[in-house]
């Protein structure tokens, strides 16, 4: 059975947006993800994890003053939250983009 593709929200930075348009990996067999499938579209805003319903704090470090500030967490959840919607590691240009967007976020 061919995969759906992936949706990535168009908030988000557009290296992430093109990720999946130019990786043929990015399919999912039956569910569509996407970063706002937990975070929702706004990264000042709390989020709910999509599966287990558990709370998750704000990304934008101006709504989570937490958010950003743990490198080995910040690895962490790259390397889970990429592989579950980009079927894949993120680039270091990927994770650049995000972590620019995230902080230009009030």
């Amino acid at each position: 059975m061919p995969g759906k593709p992936i949706l990535i929200s168009q908030s988000y930075p557009p290296s992430v947006v093109e990720h999946c348009s130019s990786r043929s990996a990015c399919t999912a067999p039956v569910l569509e993800v996407s970063c706002t499938s937990c975070h929702t579209d706004n990264p000042a805003a709390a989020g709910k994890h999509r599966k287990t319903g558990k709370a998750i704090q704000p990304l934008a470090p101006a709504a989570n003053p937490e958010r950003l500030t743990d490198l080995a967490k910040v690895e962490k959840w790259f390397k889970r939250n990429c592989s579950d919607v980009l079927e894949g590691e993120c680039t270091a240009l990927e994770k650049g983009d995000v972590i620019a967007y995230l902080l230009s976020v009030k």
